[in-house]
């Protein structure tokens, strides 16, 4: 075995290590509730990091990030539409009942991120893709 690949194979397990913790963390945030603020600061830092991670390895460049996992500011105004709106689908995924508010959109924002840092599609993604044959 060559440096180069003893080099690669670490490198392979401090991100799966990484996408591990982001994972974890994400789901733990969006599954323990708490304040809106406490669930706001958790998506901030964990979104923050899986940013980095995408950028770092290549995998999103920051606009690409931002249309999977959107800024806090822009989820605030996402929610304030679908309030004007009453609900209606203005975003990728699920149409929002009106009123659930910020706190759950953001521990949605937070399953979300958690499932992208395991590689896992969620139901209503598959189901866009099998619809628009263009995906």
């Amino acid at each position: 075995m060559t440096t180069v690949d003893t080099m690669s194979r670490v490198t392979d397990r401090r991100v799966s290590t990484v996408l591990r913790e982001l994972a974890e963390q994400s789901a733990k945030a969006a599954d323990a509730g708490g304040s809106e603020a406490d669930l706001l600061h958790a998506y901030e830092a964990l979104r923050g990091r899986g940013q980095m991670l995408a950028r770092d390895h290549g995998w999103a460049n920051s606009d690409e990030f931002a249309d999977l996992f959107p800024s806090p500011q822009a989820l605030r105004q996402i929610e304030r539409l679908d309030d004007a709106f009453g609900g209606v689908r203005v975003q990728p995924g699920p149409a929002v009942a009106p009123g659930r508010g910020m706190s759950w959109r953001l521990s949605e924002a937070l399953n979300h991120l958690s499932a992208w840092a395991t590689g896992v599609r969620l139901a209503y993604e598959t189901r866009e893709d099998e619809r628009d044959p263009d995906a």
